[in-house]
């Protein structure tokens, strides 16, 4: 589900950098190429396209034959990953979730007390978080005890797609054609392996937190397919990324 901004940052990428000599682009997108790709013998121009569809990567990069795939964050989004709960669940399931934290995350995430959102009052974050306190807190322990876990959920969320045989992204970029930062799966992985993020008191997966879509808590349903949609977001995602980008090696 991806913002006008999106589409307009992605375009920005593609004609910054399409058919360009890599050795005259901006400070920024030289380094960020020369990271990519290593020191630049010649002049051979460097490619830049969309990847069409909903996939992880929104660019592809080919330079002297080699091809990178770039997920593009604008600096201020913190969504990294938007699936119906209905193929969250089984996932859930498939990796030895325990019965009781998935109730705990279907009470979460429909907040009317009941598994699949036929309550009759929904209730808003706040209320619900202080309702369901000892169950989240459980679920938390559960969801974090397995680091191998946590590792292969943020890849589905920012590398990979829950989609089999989707273009896996070689990198996250977070910023402008500017300023910007930018981490591997290998340089997010030592994060998650390095950090405890106990602090998190919301359902959460590592760094990522779990949120319903919309909950419609003050009227009607408007959207009752956006009520089934979990959105995985990652809070200070651009600060934590420059920590990532200049804590660990590539």
């Amino acid at each position: 589900m991806i913002t006008n901004n999106g589409f307009l940052m992605e375009e920005e990428f593609v004609n910054a950098l399409n058919n360009k000599d890599p050795n005259n682009l901006p400070n920024n997108l030289n380094y960020f190429i020369k990271q990519l790709f290593g020191v630049f013998i010649d002049k051979e121009a460097i490619y830049c396209e969309l990847v069409e569809g909903s996939q992880k990567p929104d660019i592809k990069i080919t330079y002297k034959g080699i091809v990178k795939y770039v997920s593009l964050k604008t600096d201020k989004a913190q969504n990294v990953h938007e699936e119906y709960i209905e193929k969250f669940i089984p996932y859930l399931r498939e990796k030895g979730i325990s019965k009781q934290t998935i109730i705990t995350i279907l009470l979460f995430h429909f907040g009317d007390g009941t598994i699949d959102g036929t309550g009759e009052k929904r209730l808003g974050y706040h209320e619900i978080s202080l309702l369901l306190t000892e169950r989240i807190k459980k679920a938390n322990l559960e969801l974090n005890s397995n680091k191998e876990f946590v590792k292969e959920f943020i890849d589905r969320c920012i590398f990979d797609g829950a989609i089999e045989g989707f273009i896996p992204a070689d990198c996250i970029y977070d910023g402008t054609l500017e300023y910007g930062v930018f981490v591997t799966r290998k340089q997010v992985h030592k994060h998650i392996e390095a950090k405890s993020f106990s602090y998190y008191k919301s359902l959460h997966i590592g760094p990522l937190l779990l949120r319903p879509h919309a909950r419609y808590t003050d009227g009607p349903i408007k959207n009752d397919r956006k009520r089934k949609v979990v959105v995985c977001y990652w809070p200070n995602l651009f600060l934590d990324l420059l920590y990532i980008f200049r804590r660990y090696n590539g």
